[in-house]
C-alpha cells in the first residue's frame, strides 16, 4: 500500500499520531534520531506534508472503517497516539462535548481496534494530568492512585478514552499504556505557555507578588524520552503513569526565568487571586487565571520505580535551551 507521499509505506514499527502537532513532530524527530533502525509512521489527517527520509504516512482519519484502517496497520508493532483536541481558544467556545467525544474518544478508541485487528502489540495514549484534577489542593500531590476529578469536556473525553481503552485491552489482548502529563513546554508550545512567553518577551507587567503557587511542567524533551521508553518497556502494559521534570518551580521563579532570557526586566503590579478571578471568568480566560495562581504538583514516584525513567534535561536546562536568546 503506497503512503501519502506516493512511496511505499515500509513495514512499520511505530506510528505517530498527531505527528504534525507539538508532541507529535517533536517525538517523531526524536525516534528518528535514537532509534535508526525502527521504520517510523506519522499519522495524519490530511495529505500534502513532506516527512523526512524514512518517515511514510497513512490517513488515520476519523471515521474510517476498521478494516481499511487496520489493513494499513499490517507491521507496526507499536502506536502512539498524541493526537487530540485540546482546550478551545477563546475563539472556539462553541466546542461542546460531542466534539470532544468525536475527537478524544470515538478516533482513539477506533485506532485502538483497527490496531488491535491488525496485530499491534501496544498503544501508548497520551492523556492529561487534567484527568486528576485542574489543580492540586492545598499541599496535594496528584499520585496514579488518585481518583479522577476531571473538570470540564476536555478532561472528561480524556478520562473516558481511558476507560473504555482498558476495556479493549481486556477484550482483546492489545497492550494499553497510559501517560498523563502536566502542561508540556518546549519549541513550538501553544496554549497559555505561549501567552506568557509573549507576555516575558514584550515586557509587560505580571502581578509577580501573588504568584508563589508550584506549578509541575515538563519539557517536550522528557515527555518524549519517557514515551520511547514506553515503547518496549515490559512493566508498563495497563499502568498510568505520571510525568514531570521532577523540578518544580513557581510560578513567579519561572516568570522571572523568562524575562532573563528574553533580556527583559520584570515589571511587577499587584493583582490578588480573587481580583484576577473575577476578570478570568469575564474574558472567558479562568485556566488561564487558574494556571498562574492555583498550584498544580505531580507525583512521579511510581512512574521512576516501574520504568526506571528518569527526567534527561532540567527546568532550568530546558527553559535555557528553547527560549534563551543566541548571543
Amino acid at each position: 500500500m503506497a503512503s501519502m507521499s506516493g512511496v511505499a509505506k515500509p513495514r512499520a514499527s511505530v506510528l505517530v499520531t498527531g505527528a504534525t502537532g507539538f508532541v507529535g513532530s517533536a517525538l517523531i524527530r526524536r525516534l528518528q534520531y535514537i532509534l535508526p533502525s525502527h521504520s517510523v509512521v506519522a499519522g495524519v489527517r490530511r495529505t500534502g506534508s513532506e516527512w523526512p527520509l524514512g518517515v511514510a504516512a497513512i490517513d488515520v482519519q476519523w471515521p474510517q472503517s476498521a478494516e481499511v484502517l487496520a489493513a494499513q496497520l499490517v507491521g507496526v508493532t507499536t502506536i502512539i497516539h498524541c493526537a487530540g483536541l485540546a482546550h478551545a481558544s477563546p475563539k472556539e467556545k462553541n466546542l461542546g462535548a460531542n466534539d470532544y467525544d468525536c475527537a478524544n474518544v470515538q478516533a482513539a478508541v477506533g485506532l485502538a481496534r483497527a490496531a488491535s485487528l491488525a496485530g499491534v502489540q501496544r498503544f501508548i495514549y497520551l492523556s492529561t494530568i487534567k484527568v486528576n484534577g485542574s489543580y492540586s489542593e492545598g499541599n496535594e500531590v496528584f499520585s496514579s492512585f488518585d481518583s479522577p476529578r476531571p473538570v470540564g469536556p476536555y478532561a472528561e473525553s480524556k478520562l473516558a478514552c481511558e476507560v473504555m481503552l482498558r476495556q479493549l485491552s481486556n477484550v482483546t489482548g492489545i497492550e494499553v499504556v497510559v501517560v498523563r502529563p502536566p502542561l508540556v513546554y518546549g519549541p513550538g508550545v501553544k496554549g497559555n505557555f505561549k501567552m506568557l512567553l509573549n507576555w516575558c518577551s514584550r515586557g509587560l507587567p505580571l502581578p509577580l507578588k501573588y504568584l508563589d503557587n508550584v506549578r509541575s511542567l515538563v519539557a517536550i524533551d522528557n515527555l518524549c524520552d519517557f514515551l520511547i521508553r514506553c515503547m518496549d518497556h515490559p512493566l508498563v502494559p495497563g499502568g498510568v503513569f505520571l510525568i514531570s521534570d521532577d523540578d518544580d518551580w513557581t510560578v513567579r521563579e519561572l516568570i522571572l526565568k523568562l524575562y532573563s532570557l528574553r533580556r527583559m526586566r520584570p515589571r511587577n503590579f499587584p493583582l490578588s487571586g480573587a481580583a484576577a478571578a473575577i476578570l478570568g471568568n469575564l474574558f472567558g480566560r479562568s485556566d488561564a487565571v487558574d494556571g498562574l495562581y492555583k498550584p498544580l504538583k505531580v507525583d512521579t514516584s511510581i512512574t521512576r520505580s516501574v520504568t526506571g525513567w528518569a527526567p534527561i534535561v532540567t527546568t532550568d536546562h530546558a527553559l535555557t535551551k528553547y527560549f534563551g536568546i543566541e548571543e
